[in-house]
């Protein structure tokens, strides 16, 4: 099954959370979407320093070539972290094995977050996570209610 996780983290502290997260499930292949691009292009350029997984980056600040380029090295890579905002992932379908969709940012919208995984819950099964960093602050928690509604089980 698909498993919708989400962990209530203060925003000071989700820089250290997604690190260890990732350190954690160094052996796996994972897509972390972020609502930025230059918080895409942070991310991977910290992360590529930490030498912690290969690390590939997608996001609209990118020439075109540039980013098929990326999303093809990292179709064939395992393990791996692709760093990517919202926008340039649209354009691609999550990679058939991808353990992880990390949202490191919520998206502005919560009808997004199914957006967000649904070409993986849909077509590639083998991804069997999604994990959402949210901020204890009541406007992320409008999530929780969201995904009640929609009657989407997610797990803390």
């Amino acid at each position: 099954g698909f498993d919708h996780c989400f962990v209530s983290v203060p925003t000071k502290d989700r820089l250290s959370a997604l690190f260890a997260t990732l350190r954690r499930n160094s052996e796996r292949k994972m897509v972390v979407l972020f609502n930025t691009w230059e918080s895409a292009k942070f991310h991977a350029l910290l992360f590529r320093q930490l030498e912690l997984l290969p690390v590939h980056e997608m996001h609209e600040s990118m020439e075109d070539v540039d980013v098929v380029n990326a999303h093809d090295r990292f179709l064939y890579c395992y393990p791996g972290i692709l760093f990517a905002s919202d926008i340039a992932m649209r354009e691609f379908d999550i990679p058939p094995n991808v353990d992880y969709i990390i949202q490191y940012d919520p998206p502005m919208d919560p009808t997004e977050y199914i957006y967000r995984v649904s070409n993986a819950k849909i077509f590639h099964t083998s991804c069997h996570k999604a994990l959402l960093f949210l901020s204890p602050e009541a406007k992320e928690m409008e999530f929780m209610r969201y995904f009640d509604s929609a009657n989407v089980k997610v797990n803390e």
